[in-house]
């Protein structure tokens, strides 16, 4: 059995098992670089933020209070996190002047003292509610996939990956921070007072935007290529210089609850040439080492490929470690896709962890699953893997019928109860046996031999557009099909994949 992912733990054992593996300490010492830096704490409440600056003794503006070293920071957020949802500026802070004319540390683009970090706030595309693991885990994978962009030249040496709440956030530390270059101020007078206004100049400005038109610019333009095959946005927002980010430690108050938020990654050795690599995006610079590391081509089923030093957490992997199967089939369905996986991911079937998985499913199977890769004119197929599941009563491995998005017009509609929810009972859903054979019909003489995803086909021919009582007697007489071919048990498993297969084309 392999061993669960954090986004599958309940939060509880999250907790447990990832986030208490680090303290704050080490995540300050992580983003301080163990030297004199000013973290700003943003808090959205205005007396909150005056009553935490009172009680210890810290700087303070209107967006939040400002922590130089752990202990602070862990003050802050002990007395604050139950009260308010806290972020904290990914960039370190300096005083510079405030309009009101005294200098002061400060949220602004001129309060950010250098970039030290490449911060990447990954989410959902679609935001409704908690985020279930399913959605966490599309963040993960994605968060993985730029992980594995930089691991190409060696930059994922220095990384923190963070839970947010509902998503993930990364934050790749540069080799050499980059200095913010001074910004002059004009001083007018307005109402007997002076006002401080920045005088823009080209130098800032090249640097304030770095992120934001460089390496940001690539990673999104990385995400866009995968949102078919994720459910996952980049937060453009994120590479701005003065971007507040999720505070690990911390609760993210929203959709009636709260989420903890957590550190899952911390690596803290150094990004050699990641500084040059983002600089090289407003200089003249072009060796090729520096064209852009996000310049790939995408792969259709990426979510699905296998990656070294993680096999047992792809699903297809865990699907023939947790199951037994059946005779037949197995090397042309399961094994044949997961081959195919093999060769799309060019992955090393001569490392250690493959040796151990593949003697585990010969002696799990008592096959021998042989090694030769497939053409490449055979493409890996999700509805293959589902098939073979349906087929023999597993759960599919991946979502059914993804490609199918379009209502069908013969619009099957599945039976509710009382309360308006889908009847999935046989029993319940039988209710309607007795009315469904004198009004419908007797069952549906199903073929011995044929395969179940072929009876839903032949039976869905059957349905007549926009006709819902008429498609509604033929399912319940497929049903009673079903259960005269297969018995009741299996006729309940496939009883729920009605609705996803009759309603889409």
């Amino acid at each position: 059995m392999s061993e669960k992912k954090w986004y599958d733990l309940d939060e509880k054992e999250c907790i447990k098992q990832v986030y208490s593996k680090y303290t704050i300490k080490e995540f300050w010492d992580f983003w301080s670089d163990k030297k004199l830096r000013h973290m700003e704490v943003r808090i959205k409440d205005y007396e909150l933020i005056k009553t935490t600056a009172d009680k210890f003794k810290l700087p303070w503006c209107s967006s939040g209070v400002f922590v130089c070293n752990d202990v602070q920071l862990k003050n802050v957020i002990a007395f604050v996190r139950d009260k308010a949802t806290i972020w904290f500026g990914a960039q370190p802070r300096k005083k510079n002047w405030s309009s009101r004319g005294w200098k002061t540390f400060g949220g602004k683009d001129t309060n950010v003292d250098e970039i030290s970090f490449i911060f990447i706030d990954i989410d959902r595309k679609v935001k409704d509610g908690p985020a279930t693991s399913e959605e966490l885990k599309d963040c993960d994978i994605f968060a993985d996939m730029i992980l594995d962009r930089f691991k190409t030249q060696k930059w994922n040496k220095g990384y923190a990956k963070i839970c947010s709440g509902n998503g993930i956030q990364l934050f790749i530390k540069l080799d050499l921070p980059i200095k913010l270059p001074l910004v002059s101020f004009d001083v007018t007078e307005e109402r007997g007072k002076k006002i401080h206004y920045p005088i823009p100049n080209d130098e800032y400005e090249k640097v304030r935007k770095l992120i934001t038109l460089g390496v940001g610019d690539e990673i999104l333009k990385f995400s866009r290529k995968h949102k078919k095959d994720l459910n996952v946005d980049v937060d453009k927002t994120s590479f701005r210089i003065s971007q507040v980010a999720s505070l690990p430690f911390s609760k993210n108050i929203k959709y009636n609850g709260f989420r903890w938020r957590g550190i899952i990654e911390l690596k803290d050795e150094e990004n050699t040439g990641l500084s040059d690599y983002v600089l090289s995006k407003i200089s003249n610079k072009n060796s090729s080492e520096f064209k852009g590391i996000f310049q790939v081509k995408s792969t259709p089923h990426i979510k699905n490929l296998l990656k070294s030093g993680k096999l047992l957490d792809n699903e297809l992997v865990k699907f023939m470690l947790n199951n037994k199967f059946p005779d037949g089939m197995i090397n042309n369905t399961i094994w044949f896709q997961l081959k195919a996986l093999i060769r799309d991911s060019k992955y090393d079937t001569s490392s250690d962890e493959f040796r151990k998985f593949h003697a585990e499913i010969k002696r799990l199977h008592n096959r021998s699953f042989t090694m030769n890769l497939p053409d490449t004119k055979f493409q890996f197929s999700q509805d293959v893997v589902n098939g073979f599941c349906i087929q023999n009563g597993f759960n599919p491995v991946y979502k059914l019928w993804s490609k199918r998005t379009k209502p069908s017009p013969k619009s099957y509609r599945p039976h509710k109860d009382e309360k308006g929810k889908i009847i999935k009972d046989v029993s319940e859903y039988l209710t309607w046996r007795d009315r469904g054979r004198t009004i419908f019909g007797e069952p549906l003489e199903l073929k011995p031999d044929s395969p179940i995803l072929e009876d839903f086909k032949e039976v869905k021919e059957q349905m007549v557009d926009d006709k819902l009582n008429v498609n509604k007697g033929i399912a319940i007489r497929f049903l009673q099909g079903l259960i005269k071919k297969y018995g009741e048990e299996r006729a309940k498993f496939y009883l729920n994949f009605f609705d996803r297969y009759f309603n889409y084309d």
